[in-house]
């Protein structure tokens, strides 16, 4: 199975391990996985003070520290916010969103596939 790569583990906040902890455990289901893999974007993170980049490359994942200064779409909030997501708290979205708690930038249909591999 394919695994999630980390550039420059020492410099990965821990957003970022963790993210790829989840996503390395949805990529064992094969459907997840083969929704992902036609995928081709970058994608900002940041939650809380914490940012990452998440790579999409068709089926290569990559996180690396930092944000990408043209990604697809962006994603931000506090960290409760963003742990919502992957608990499958949707109701509390709009919400978090009208709030400021919650952030969406760039294309967010972009955002859509990251759904199945961001579950907990």
């Amino acid at each position: 199975m394919p695994e999630v790569k980390i550039e420059e583990i020492n410099k990965i906040s821990i957003a970022g391990l963790i993210i790829k902890r989840i996503i390395d455990n949805n990529l064992q289901d094969d459907r997840k996985y083969r929704k992902i893999s036609r995928v081709d974007s970058i994608i900002n993170i940041q939650a809380g003070r914490m940012k990452l980049q998440l790579i999409l490359n068709r089926g290569d994942i990559e996180v690396k520290a930092g944000h990408h200064p043209n990604p697809t779409a962006s994603v931000s909030g506090t960290l409760e916010a963003i742990m919502a997501i992957g608990q499958k708290k949707y109701h509390q979205m709009p919400v978090k969103f009208l709030a400021g708690d919650f952030k969406i930038g760039g294309n967010p249909m972009a955002l859509l596939p990251l759904m199945g591999i961001l579950e907990m």
